[in-house]
């Protein structure tokens, strides 16, 4: 039983939102990427103020800085009271001089978009903008990193700690914020290789210009290809027969969005508590939404996951390793089909063992009780 609870737990904790998540996401190289590690500020420089306590907490305020200098933006989605890789995040790296000294040194402008769950931390109205922001870019783990340009586009991200357990001043803790400073300054390079080769592009013929800017937007991660929306309205003002298919890469874009929010909204209908859990009538709504025939394969796994969730929380395991293996198959991120085949293999144990339990259980109370040997009755003693 406490197997089958952990494993519920599990699933759900995965169902809604894949919090404290350790993937990343970095660029599609077309070429190698040499960006040297920031390497540790020396004792006799003075120390730099902490950019967190300087940190935009409004997005669109941080854009309109950007746009004053051309400057990149680098966004930290976190749930600072509640999520242990986030605060793991902020005590080793975060709030390090050498961080802080890095963002100054590129000019960047820093944003942090917390989630925390303490009731009335963040006004409604502010949270309800945020989480507008995970749909647009497409978050769904904490902590994560998302560098944009001054108009909001997206070019990579990097998900996790960066897994920091070292003590903090010695040569490993060192060499670990210098790792992840690292990967910061590898998909800024490619940023900066992207703007110039869409810069490159101005004043060539129609078609070579689309040519240009498509082979630009391979640097970039696929996911985020779509929104770069600058450079595809040009990709398609230059490109009327469509060879590179970005109208209907637009449209995907936005229906990607527009789903992300109807989820959103599903799961918040259908927040589970011990004294309020509809599993079935939750079971029937997703079956119903999965009717739609403009959903997205990813759409599609997360109702799977859901629908096997709740499955789950109702002891009927082997209906819900069905849709488990459902949500698995539509998944079109090749981590997260890793991640869920995981799931399905713990599953598939678990109703193994519980398929012996029962058989072994059943072959018990089948056997023939042993006789219990009459007891010889006690001769008398005659006084």
């Amino acid at each position: 039983m406490n197997k089958l609870f952990y494993l519920v737990g599990g699933l759900l904790a995965t169902s809604l939102f894949t919090a404290c998540g350790d993937e990343s996401a970095t660029p599609a190289k077309s070429e190698p990427v040499k960006a040297e590690a920031p390497v540790q500020a020396e004792a006799a420089k003075p120390q730099v103020e902490n950019i967190l306590k300087t940190a935009e907490t409004d997005l669109a305020k941080a854009l309109a800085a950007a746009k004053d200098g051309d400057r990149a933006v680098l966004v930290e989605f976190t749930g600072s009271d509640w999520c242990p890789p986030c605060k793991a995040l902020r005590a080793n790296i975060l709030s390090k001089p050498e961080f802080s000294e890095y963002v100054r040194s590129k000019n960047i402008v820093f944003v942090e978009l917390d989630f925390p769950r303490q009731e009335g931390k963040v006004p409604p109205e502010v949270m309800r903008e945020r989480e507008a922001h995970l749909r647009t870019y497409g978050i769904t783990g904490f902590p994560t990193m998302l560098l944009l340009d001054k108009d909001g586009a997206p070019y990579a991200k990097i998900v996790g700690s960066g897994s920091v357990k070292m003590p903090t001043g010695s040569e490993e803790h060192t060499r670990a914020v210098n790792e992840y400073l690292g990967k910061i300054e590898e998909i800024r390079v490619v940023q900066e290789r992207f703007l110039a080769a869409v810069k490159a592009s101005e004043g060539q013929p129609d078609a070579e210009r689309a040519e240009a800017l498509n082979k630009a937007l391979e640097m970039l991660p696929n996911e985020f290809r779509g929104q770069q929306k600058r450079v595809v309205e040009a990709i398609i003002a230059a490109d009327p027969n469509d060879r590179f298919g970005y109208v209907e890469k637009k449209r995907l874009a936005q229906l990607a969005i527009e789903q992300r929010k109807t989820l959103d909204e599903f799961y918040s209908k259908h927040r589970f508590s011990p004294t309020n859990r509809n599993t079935e009538g939750a079971r029937a709504e997703a079956l119903e939404l999965l009717k739609r025939e403009d959903l997205l394969p990813d759409t599609q796994s997360k109702l799977h996951k859901f629908i096997s969730d709740c499955y789950a929380l109702d002891g009927k395991l082997e209906e819900g390793l069905v849709h488990l293996k459902k949500a698995r198959d539509l998944t079109p991120d090749e981590k997260n089909r890793n991640y869920l085949s995981r799931w399905v293999t713990q599953l598939e144990k678990v109703i193994e063992e519980n398929k012996a339990k029962a058989a072994a259980k059943a072959e018990a109370e089948k056997a023939p009780e042993t006789p219990v040997e009459a007891a010889k009755p006690t001769e008398a003693v005659a006084k």
